[in-house]
């Protein structure tokens, strides 16, 4: 199914077999509120759509909202987001901004991850990259870095950067790898959780 510059009042049923989503080159919200299915900017809805979901070239939010999604989720290009609404969720970023998290089958594309209200790890893979931000969300959230030499500067609340992303914040753990890690604490930033080096 492709969404070309028109809209669809009514829903999407993929049926069996393997059935992909392409959505348009607007600003697009992707709601996943059942098994593989939910709600998508220009339709009335989607059901059985167990395949690729691909955003366009604006900017396209994921929102895994109870859902779950057989098939993967492709950014497109733009600036591209996915969030677990709630949940104990594990995301690892094994690429430059991809990978795979709870719920779904794997993510590309994705430039920014937003956690739910439960526990998020956050695993980076040797030589694995992400453009924008993660965002821990409530719970007890965890960032690990595999390996190489990582610069950690924590310039807020539970919030900084980290030699691979863009920045962190709501993140209270951070792991190092098997390089040499430095964590830098600025004047006034603070860590509920602990630092474990590696």
């Amino acid at each position: 199914f492709v969404l070309a510059g028109g809209t669809l009042a009514g829903a999407i049923n993929g049926g069996t077999g393997s059935n992909t989503l392409q959505l348009d080159d607007t600003a697009n919200t992707v709601t996943v509120t059942g098994t593989n299915s939910g709600t998508a900017t220009g339709t009335g809805g989607f059901s059985n759509i167990n395949g690729a979901i691909t955003g366009g070239s604006s900017t396209d939010d994921f929102v895994l909202a109870g859902g779950t999604l057989a098939g993967a989720i492709n950014g497109g290009t733009g600036s591209d987001s996915i969030t677990q609404a709630d949940g104990a969720n594990t995301w690892d970023i094994s690429t430059a901004n991809a990978g795979d998290v709870t719920d779904i089958g794997s993510f590309s594309g994705i430039e920014n991850l937003t956690g739910g209200t439960g526990a998020d790890t956050f695993n980076i893979a040797s030589g694995a990259t992400l453009t924008g931000d993660i965002t821990g969300g409530t719970g007890t959230d965890s960032i690990t870095q595999a390996d190489g030499a990582n610069t950690w500067d924590i310039s807020g609340s539970n919030a900084g950067d980290v030699t691979d992303i863009g920045s962190f914040s709501g993140i209270e753990n951070l792991t190092g790898g098997t390089g040499d890690d430095t964590f830098n604490i600025a004047s006034g930033a603070t860590l509920t959780g602990d630092i474990t080096g590696g």
